[in-house]
């Protein structure tokens, strides 16, 4: 992560929770309103403005995650994906546990403290473009032995 500075991980995961949320709402709408030939049919004109807002909602949710996400070097698709994952986990055990975050005890440090979220910020930090060009293999070249 090449950024000084440390952030709450949760909140881009609540950012995520929320697009996530006006996404589906938006997918739903569309699926109510489509006809049997797929086309989708606005009759009246309320059902148009639940469209734009629904619309609108969702665009905007998106572009502040991204915002957010690229003001603190975080990648989109990996805290989209985290938020995803922790849908389906608290899916799964139907409410009885609720999936978090790793934040508080440090078993490597043995102290209450950050160590979890400083794990999360690692995960969500975005890759170097050049990541896939220049990696070491760690062996030792021929010519600089």
């Amino acid at each position: 992560m090449n950024k000084q500075f440390t952030y709450n991980p949760v909140v881009l995961v609540e950012m995520a929770q929320e697009y996530l949320e006006a996404e589906r709402s938006y997918r739903d709408f569309i699926a109510q309103h489509k006809n049997q030939y797929g086309s989708l049919v606005l009759g009246s004109a309320d059902d148009r403005v639940s469209y734009w807002v629904k619309d609108k909602e969702s665009s905007c949710a998106g572009s502040a995650l991204s915002t957010a996400c690229r003001l603190v070097g975080a990648d989109v698709n990996t805290v989209i994906a985290t938020a995803k994952a922790m849908n389906r986990f608290e899916k799964r055990e139907r409410w009885q546990v609720c999936a978090h975050l790793p934040t508080g005890w440090c078993s490597r440090c043995g102290e209450y403290g950050e160590y979890g979220e400083d794990r999360v910020r690692r995960f969500f930090a975005a890759r170097e473009w050049d990541a896939d060009f220049f990696q070491s293999t760690g062996r030792r070249h021929p010519w600089a032995a």
